[in-house]
């Protein structure tokens, strides 16, 4: 892997963090400085000039524009070589608002490929840590820095600026990921043919709990939704034979991943029962 590919996964990893404020963040940002500071200030000002042109929003508020792939991937390309070569005499926090809307970009660029892969693709009958990387890689536009890594930091789930103190949810550490996803996939693995037997419910229930397990563990530093969303509506679709409907309300979805977490699983069965085919 280049220096450079590196170097902005540590910068994406950060902004990932919520650590905006940063010094470490700060100083791993200007060590991969290599170009000149005018020049790319100039290119910068002109993208975003020309993306509000084009859209009439906040670069920051393109989600809208995830029904046109093309554009989303020069958006992306551009950012990131913009991300790449942000000058020094920017700071910490300009370049971590250029890489939260380098992720946005990347995250739009997944969904609409999730749904691709949903439709193109079938569940296979034994899950891996390798497929997981590997779907992680197809949905995430090539290049993304942070895409099939199994993370090797530790993580937490809050505002920007928030610590593993104040974190709304805390991850395992890195050194826990690849034991519990394997427990997870092989206790999948090991009731696929009873489960492909079972009622709706019974279905929803196994499902649910995967779902959950997996976003829990957050094996990926990003994109571990996206990731989520893909495994379950695969594992629907190997079980019901026909693509999932979307869920609804994602309120409702994320109130359901709470309870979850105090050992309820009634809301989020409910939930993906209503997604089942007919």
């Amino acid at each position: 892997m280049a220096d450079t590919d590196y170097s902005l996964a540590k910068v994406l990893a950060g902004f990932a963090l919520g650590a905006a404020s940063s010094a470490a963040v700060a100083i791993l940002i200007y060590k991969q400085q290599k170009r000149d500071a005018e020049a790319s200030e100039q290119r910068l000002v002109l993208l975003i000039e020309r993306k509000l042109r084009e859209s009439g929003t906040p670069f920051s508020t393109m989600r809208e524009l995830s029904l046109h792939a093309e554009e989303l991937r020069r958006s992306f390309d551009d950012l990131r070589d913009h991300l790449l070569t942000a000058p020094k005499t920017r700071s910490a926090e300009a370049v971590l608002d250029l890489a939260s809307q380098y992720s946005d970009v990347a995250r739009s660029i997944a969904g609409d490929a999730t749904e691709r892969v949903v439709r193109e693709e079938s569940l296979p009958l034994s899950l891996t840590v390798e497929w997981l990387q590997d779907l992680h890689r197809r949905v995430f536009p090539r290049g993304y820095e942070l895409s099939g890594r199994i993370r090797t930091i530790a993580v937490w789930i809050g505002p920007i600026g928030s610590s593993p103190a104040s974190a709304n949810f805390r991850p395992p550490p890195p050194g826990d990921v690849p034991d519990r996803l394997r427990a997870l996939l092989s206790r999948w693995n090991g009731g696929w043919a009873s489960m492909r037997a079972s009622s709706v419910k019974a279905q929803a229930f196994e499902v649910a709990r995967f779902h959950h397990e997996l976003v829990s563990i957050h094996p990926f530093v990003d994109g571990n939704g996206v990731l989520a969303r893909a495994t379950t509506e695969l594992q629907i679709k190997a079980l019901a034979g026909a693509v999932p409907r979307l869920i609804r309300s994602r309120p409702e979805y994320y109130a359901a991943l709470q309870q979850a977490d105090g050992g309820s699983f009634d809301m989020l069965v409910r939930i993906l029962q209503e997604t089942w085919p007919s």
